[in-house]
């Protein structure tokens, strides 16, 4: 039973190693910190079993709410997540929220870049999964709290960095709230084009002197989350 484990473990760690190096480093992923924590965070903690053969590939993964079974959560890439820790880049000491966590495998990755973080979902049994997976062993520094995805967490408030690992069409500025000053947000925006083709683009936003301006990052897609849905326009 001990060396299934052991090859098992054997075998992540190759496919870990696989991620880092022909899907993160090709990707304009040069911070030393970042690729460091992908390289020892073990991502196959934080998905079901069904989804353990796939969590080290470069596909998006649909994460099940544990209590209903209902798709619930679209895990990004990890090249699109490693390239939004790099641009976020918190200090050591930085106190982060992420928005729409899952079950905590971002908040393992920025318990090595950063002081302490709160992973925020809307969806309880994930939260649980996250309160399983990252915050027992976490020593204090991570929070896994439920609640709506676009109110942010202002109880464990202000932060330097809020992520949002998601689609989003309108709805932060309650999350720019809760910014400390030269705080900073990074967000994938996503929109329609006249062809009916959705795009996406991860913008990094700073708050500066009460004012907050943001700058593109790169291009990525991925599904709006619901609670930063615009209203549909009134069409004749």
């Amino acid at each position: 039973m001990q060396g299934e484990v052991a090859a098992t473990e054997q075998v992540f760690s190759a496919q870990r190693r696989a991620m880092v190096d022909g899907q993160i480093r090709t990707f304009d992923v040069t911070d030393a910190r970042v690729v460091r924590a992908f390289d020892i965070t073990q991502r196959e903690l934080f998905v079901p079993d069904e989804l353990r053969a796939f969590c080290y590939s470069d596909a998006m993964l649909t994460l099940k709410s544990p209590a209903t079974g209902r798709a619930v959560r679209t895990v990004m890439q990890p090249m699109h997540l490693a390239r939004m820790l790099q641009g976020v880049d918190p200090a050591p000491d930085a106190h982060v929220l992420v928005v729409a966590g899952g079950t905590g495998y971002e908040a393992a990755l920025l318990l090595e870049l950063a002081g302490s973080v709160v992973t925020l979902e809307s969806d309880p049994g994930l939260t649980a999964a996250a309160a399983d997976s990252v915050v027992k062993a976490s020593n204090g520094r991570a929070t896994a709290v439920t609640g709506p995805l676009a109110e942010g967490y202002a109880a464990r408030g202000p932060y330097d960095a809020i992520l949002v690992l998601g689609g989003v069409e309108t709805g932060l500025d309650t999350l720019f709230g809760q910014l400390k000053p030269g705080g900073c947000l990074a967000a994938i925006e996503s929109a329609t084009v006249p062809n009916g083709r959705r795009i996406g683009r991860v913008m990094l936003y700073r708050e500066t002197g009460g004012e907050v301006s943001g700058r593109p990052l790169f291009d990525a897609t991925v599904p709006v989350l619901q609670e930063f849905k615009a209203e549909a326009a009134f069409v004749f």
